[in-house]
């Protein structure tokens, strides 16, 4: 292997205007965010996927001829791509996408409204977690001491209490319902929530009291 002789290196030392320059252009969070998910083809398919299924859940329950609880009692647990042969709509050429239901009840509406409760009881869940988790994590992680031990077994008795018991015990008090699953799921997840919160909050403690 050949030495390569010294005296042929020059040094031009550091150059002071690339040495504070940005090697790359400056850009959002989102817009970074944006990229990054742009680059994995999968995700990008399952995120338009999601939307798509979100805008249906909204869209198709208004454009549908039927009606959720409707009845075509001659067209009981049809298959797929049944036309509908009621009186009430003859001539119109109406099908069910997805056939009927023991009921006679069309279950491409009903799939797509029941996504849009499974919607509603999701966001209002998580709304509620994002509000309860925040407060409560955040008193806890920047408070810190006794008051942070307190809160924390607390936090420990209700995430030990199983989910199915928080049901039955709210069902007993607010019936069954959409507002008793609500009520159920912001009262346990945001448990989760608050932790993550306190993990961040105790090192701004420490810095601002240092």
């Amino acid at each position: 292997m050949t030495q390569i002789d010294k005296s042929r290196f020059e040094w031009i030392g550091s150059d002071s205007a690339r040495r504070e320059g940005i090697s790359r252009p400056s850009t959002t969070f989102w817009k970074d965010a944006i990229g990054r998910l742009m680059k994995n083809k999968v995700a990008v398919v399952c995120f338009f996927i999601i939307v798509l299924l979100i805008l249906s859940c909204i869209i198709v329950p208004f454009f549908s001829p039927f009606e959720s609880r409707e009845q075509h009692l001659g067209e009981v647990n049809k298959g797929f791509m049944t036309v509908c042969t009621d009186s009430r709509y003859e001539g119109q050429h109406h099908v069910h996408y997805f056939g009927t239901d023991n009921l006679g009840r069309d279950l491409f509406l009903r799939a797509f409204e029941g996504g849009r409760v499974s919607l509603m009881i999701a966001f209002a869940a998580v709304f509620v977690n994002l509000i309860v988790g925040l407060i409560y994590g955040g008193i806890s992680g920047y408070l810190g001491g006794t008051v942070d031990m307190i809160m924390m077994r607390i936090v420990d008795i209700i995430s030990t209490i199983p989910l199915t018991l928080y049901v039955i015990l709210i069902m007993q008090v607010l019936g069954a319902g959409i507002q008793s699953i609500i009520v159920a799921l912001g009262s346990v997840y945001w448990v989760d929530m608050a932790l993550s919160l306190i993990h961040i909050s105790e090192p701004t403690r420490h810095s601002l009291i240092s």
